[in-house]
């Protein structure tokens, strides 16, 4: 585990990042910059941006980051469907 701006990064994340080909860079925006944060299960919050065509979610619990992944599903999850 490692901590990135605040943020414990475990090996986990970083392996889903290399096997779903997330740059950390686009992490890092989505966390300092979302479009919007929504509430999952167990109380999680859900950090979305929007990138072209493609959503970003990541998925942290307090201040450790649980799961990233990009889907195409951007009006199931995010507001209306679009960015802030």
């Amino acid at each position: 585990m490692r901590w990135i701006l605040g943020w414990k990064w475990t090996d986990h994340v970083i392996s889903q990042m290399k096997e779903r080909n997330i740059q950390e860079n686009l992490i890092e925006l989505t966390l300092d910059n979302p479009d919007e944060i929504a509430v999952g299960n167990r109380e999680r919050k859900i950090y979305q941006k929007k990138f072209e065509d493609k959503l970003l979610r990541v998925i942290v619990d307090g201040d450790k980051i649980i799961t990233a992944y990009f889907t195409k599903k951007i009006s199931k999850y995010l507001s209306k469907g679009e960015s802030k």
